[in-house]
């Protein structure tokens, strides 16, 4: 680990003039949508991993348009994966995850992002499948009135 130069602060006092010169990140950018009608999907997770697919780097959420910018990445690889409830998550581009967590997701072999200092990628865009779901009514056997609150698995 490289350390810097010792800084010294006295109580009471302004150390000022300690100034950081530092490398604009690379950005990964675009746009989470229903497969089925094209509407955005607000409010869905997108992380980035290490392109080994072992590691997650950073993750950011979809704004009310569906889109994401996950910004201050290193120069590097990077795998990108979905995680928006009730649709079926993937991995760029198109390939859906086998689980529920981004690292089962990255199991799958997905197309690798090169990202530089300073630059977007962008157009990073899913086109997410819905899953299907299942409703119904718990009710008490003896009375017929609703359980609330009760899980069902």
């Amino acid at each position: 680990m490289a350390l810097g130069d010792a800084i010294e602060v006295q109580l009471g006092r302004v150390t000022s003039g300690i100034s950081f010169d530092l490398d604009l990140g690379g950005i990964i950018a675009g746009r989470l949508t229903d497969a089925a009608d094209g509407n955005p999907i607000p409010f869905a997770t997108v992380v980035i991993l290490i392109s080994d697919g072992e590691s997650t780097v950073v993750s950011g959420t979809t704004g009310n348009d569906g889109r994401y910018a996950i910004g201050g990445l290193a120069a590097g690889s990077y795998l990108v994966t979905t995680l928006a409830a009730g649709f079926r998550n993937e991995l760029y581009d198109d390939i859906p995850c086998q689980g529920d967590l981004p690292i089962s997701c990255a199991e799958d072999a997905g197309i690798v992002l090169e990202v530089s200092l300073g630059q977007t990628t962008a157009d990073v865009d899913f086109a997410l499948d819905r899953l299907g779901s299942i409703s119904g009514t718990l009710t008490a056997r003896d009375t017929g009135e609703p359980i609330a609150f009760a899980d069902v698995d």
